[in-house]
């Protein structure tokens, strides 16, 4: 079902949260405006079918046509008995984002633009784009009081073929862009963009300093094409190069040759490409080709998910390709000549019929032999800590743990760390912080391999301010502080607690900026594990999504149970916000007793029906309950009364790997203490060292329930409410990022909520749940596979 409904919750979370203003431009026809088609004969090659209606045809035997249309995200597509079994418009879409010739190769190798300052100057952008969400963008608009500067569909093109997180060349590049207002036939806009990119340059540090503008257009003086104020165009470029930065523009290579190829063909072979279908006259004799059949990013109507795939883009297309290629080259030799960039881009380049396709690999080679001392760009990977205790691990666990590492093949770098020469958390937290100043990519997690005997989490105290008095609770461990480097270690040391930052305003932040997830298990456990991960991870490949199967035990004497968690799966995240459907989940529930649920449910909270649950396949399994550190209860009351509570033992350390024996699985737990102090003598420890759980998502303290309801506003689930960490985990779900991505990015949406409502800093409810997201961890491998 995902696939469907991507696109629905898209459109309800962009107007539940992030509703941007749009208005289209006057007098403007989008393909959006057509709808549908209803016989193939109205559809030619080469044929633009974007936002049109094509599911009411019979498309089986019209791959060849498919192959060359320009469609988008709207297009509605027939359904697959009616298509071709070699053509599937999302994979096209996706193998559109590849800007071929080996750039993903050289991308993984850390070619990514990191350290280098663009510019370009083009139409406006959709600002919060999903393409543009790793983007370090400086964006301005250029344009006098009147002019329209609305979103467009040139602007974010250009730019996310440059610059974007999926389908860009130099993702991590620093992108200014300039947005010029709608001026028709007239390029004083762009000149002042320009002017303005050379006043922004004057202020900026030399290693900061802008090294290249890019523009898919051209100075309009010259060859019968005349536009207004092309002079000042013409004196903003020449001023620029005059500054020392270099501009690409449709005229530096006079126009370079626009390649296309199918989206079954391989891109990275320069040999799959010929020339575009509307350019066949062009003659490629002397001139510089490039590919222009792409996948980009648009912005004309306000969804930040929009994308469109064209076989048939024009010269616009070229110029973020081959200012990307100069960027990467620039990455290596900051000193590098727009006069040496061009030379190196056709000598280096393919021959193709009398001129030269572009060839990324081969400019690179040419820069690093032309320089004196070429930058390793290895120091600007992305990158991963994984840290262990070689005194804690065996042969076998750390063969296994060296071997799992090198499984990632996202570009980053896997550093392992050896952390027995530390003793406490705030030790490994300054040598983490001190190591990561070395490096110019970003961290993108930290997975930690043993229990805190062996690789220390930090001492937390258990201790909130309520509103009229304190809950001091003892102590507990946690690993939340290794998720940023914000923190002064000094703050994290000395009996630290949600009451003491907040009474003695300690420096520390609660904003987690990468994943970090710990595999609780000892000597002798971890390769077994991980030995075991593999088969579940083979066993999950195009596994279909939506295993998610809850069993609910409210533990307050209500009607109403606020901490329902069926309720919340059925009623708020299928019903009202669509992020599952009733195929996705299961419900059981508490029926025994004077307060069962009310949700309607397809069994009672027993050990038989999870393990037949269990037994039917690999699933996720949505635990809420009461819990210990080695149990896990069903609350029954006898009476009306609240204290007439009873307590049946529904999983513990004695029966789990019995009674879930069946498959692996993965567990959410909204319990308390499953994984107490991070150790070996948990629930969690039990079930992943001696069982089939692989991952588990659970406290080391207690889970409070304080401002917890299920049945609020969106609005007010944000103030203090467990439940909207839930909401995003499951939303980010549902867009196909892993477990531990999304337990991070529900995390810090839950933390950032918490974080605003300082009107509610004498609510107990506040420190309780900040207190929630230092307890709650993830346990497990951090995935280098994908997750269903």
């Amino acid at each position: 079902m995902r696939l469907k409904q991507v696109f629905s919750i898209m459109v309800i979370f962009f107007m539940l949260f992030t509703l941007v203003p749009f208005k289209k431009h006057e007098n403007t026809v989008f393909a959006q405006d057509v709808n549908k088609i209803t016989n193939v004969s109205e559809i030619k090659p080469y044929d633009d079918v974007r936002g049109k209606d094509l599911s009411s045809l019979d498309l089986k035997d019209q791959s060849e046509l498919l192959f060359t249309l320009d469609f988008d995200t709207y297009t509605k597509w027939p359904d697959k008995d009616k298509m071709p079994s070699n053509f599937n418009p999302n994979l096209v879409m996706e193998t559109g984002k590849n800007p071929g010739l080996n750039i993903r190769k050289l991308q993984k190798e850390g070619y990514t633009g990191r350290g280098v300052s663009i510019a370009y100057v083009d139409q406006p952008i959709l600002e919060g784009h999903n393409e543009f969400s790793n983007l370090n963008l400086k964006y301005e608009i250029v344009a006098d009081k009147g002019e329209k500067a609305y979103p467009s569909m040139h602007g974010p093109a250009v730019l996310s073929l440059l610059a974007g997180k999926d389908i860009g060349i130099v993702p991590n590049a620093n992108v200014y862009f300039m947005g010029e207002g709608a001026c028709p036939n007239d390029q004083k806009n762009e000149a002042r963009g320009f002017q303005r990119i050379i006043e922004i340059n004057k202020t900026l540090p030399e290693d900061k300093k802008i090294k290249i503008i890019g523009m898919s257009h051209r100075v309009a003086d010259k060859n019968g094409y005349y536009l207004k104020n092309s002079d000042l165009l013409r004196k903003a470029e020449q001023d620029a190069e005059e500054q020392g930065i270099m501009v690409i523009d449709c005229d530096t290579f006079d126009d370079p040759i626009l390649l296309a190829t199918r989206a079954d063909k391989n891109v990275d072979d320069y040999k799959s490409y010929t020339i575009a279908k509307k350019y066949t006259s062009n003659n490629p004799n002397g001139k510089l080709c490039v590919p222009i059949a792409r996948t980009y990013a648009a912005g004309y109507i306000a969804d930040k998910n929009f994308y469109q795939f064209t076989q048939n883009g024009g010269q616009s297309w070229s110029v973020p390709y081959i200012v990307g290629v100069i960027t990467m080259g620039l990455q290596v030799n900051p000193n590098l000549t727009k006069q040496q960039a061009m030379k190196y881009l056709y000598d280096s380049g393919y021959d193709f019929q009398g001129g030269k396709i572009i060839n990324p690999e081969g400019f690179i080679e040419l820069v690093k032999q032309n320089c004196a001392n070429p930058h390793d760009v290895t120091l600007d990977k992305d990158y991963r800590y994984f840290l262990y205790n070689k005194n804690r691990v065996s042969e076998n666990d750390l063969k296994s743990i060296n071997e799992y590492t090198k499984k990632f093949d996202d570009g980053t770098t896997s550093i392992l760390k050896d952390v027995s020469d530390y003793k406490s958390a705030p030790e490994i937290y300054d040598m983490l912080k001190t190591d990561s100043k070395n490096r110019n990519g970003k961290l993108k997690g930290i997975q930690i391999f043993g229990t805190s005997n062996d690789v220390p989490a930090f001492d937390i105290h258990y201790k909130v301010q309520m509103k009229d008095s304190i809950d001091d609770s003892g102590n507990y461990k946690s690993d939340f502080f290794y998720s940023n480097f914000k923190s002064d270690t000094n703050s994290l040391k000395n009996d630290f607690s949600i009451y003491k930052a907040f009474n003695d305003k300690l420096n520390v932040s609660f904003i987690p900026e990468w994943t970090v997830s710990r595999l609780p298990l000892t000597k002798g456990e971890i390769n077994s594990y991980i030995n075991r991960n593999s088969e579940y991870v083979d066993l999950i490949k195009n596994k279909p999504f939506g295993d998610f199967v809850n069993f609910s035990s409210p533990i307050f004497a209500s009607n109403n149970h606020s901490d329902d968690f069926g309720y919340f799966l059925k009623e708020r995240i299928d019903n009202e916000f669509k992020i599952l459907s009733s195929n996705d989940y299961k419900l059981y529930g508490n029926k025994q007793g004077y307060y069962p649920v009310n949700t309607e449910v397809i069994g009672d909270f027993t050990k038989d029906n999870i393990a037949n649950e269990n037994k039917s396949g690999i699933k996720e399994f949505i635990i809420n309950a009461h819990g210990q550190w080695n149990n896990i209860d069903q609350c029954i009351f006898t009476s009306k009364d609240s204290k007439s509570e009873k307590r049946n033992s529904f999983l513990n350390k004695s029966i789990i790997n019995n009674v879930l024996s069946g498959n692996y699985y993965d567990l959410d737990l909204w319990t308390c203490l499953n994984g107490y102090n991070l150790d070996d003598k948990n629930l969690v420890h039990e079930a992943m060292a001696n069982g089939k759980c692989m991952s588990a998502m659970a406290a080391s303290s207690i889970i409070s329930n304080n401002g917890v309801h299920n049945d609020v506003s969106l609005e007010n689930m944000k103030k203090n409410n467990f439940y909207y960490f839930y909401l995003n985990y499951l939303y980010d779900r549902v867009l196909g990022k892993s477990r531990s991505e999304s337990f991070n990015l529900g995390k810090l949406a839950y933390v950032q909520e918490i974080l605003k409502n300082t009107d509610m800093l004498l609510d107990g409810n506040y420190q309780f749940n900040l207190n929630n997201v230092l307890s709650y961890h993830y346990f497990g491998l951090i995935e280098y596979w994908d997750c269903p």
